[in-house]
């Protein structure tokens, strides 16, 4: 096992990158702009969990490919 492979935890099973670049939009909030970030896409053979991890710096003007679309990070879901 590596200790750069996420485990998944309901699983217990090593999780397989399926995605480098995944791409990211951090969306506005109060008075900070959005924000886009390239991370590492994780899912879990087992369960099918997905994760996505180990995000470098932001982009200020991503090169969208015609078909990607990135995920849009929800604050709402998050807990205070």
């Amino acid at each position: 096992m590596s200790k750069l492979e996420p485990i998944c935890a309901k699983c217990k099973r090593t999780m397989v990158c399926v995605k480098n670049n995944f791409l990211v939009a951090d969306p506005a909030s109060g008075d900070f702009p959005s924000t886009y970030w390239y991370g590492d896409k994780w899912d879990c053979p087992g369960c099918g969990a997905e994760i996505v991890v180990a995000f470098g710096g932001p982009l200020a003007r991503p090169t969208l490919d015609p078909d990607e679309q990135p995920l849009v990070f929800d604050y709402k879901g998050r807990e205070a």
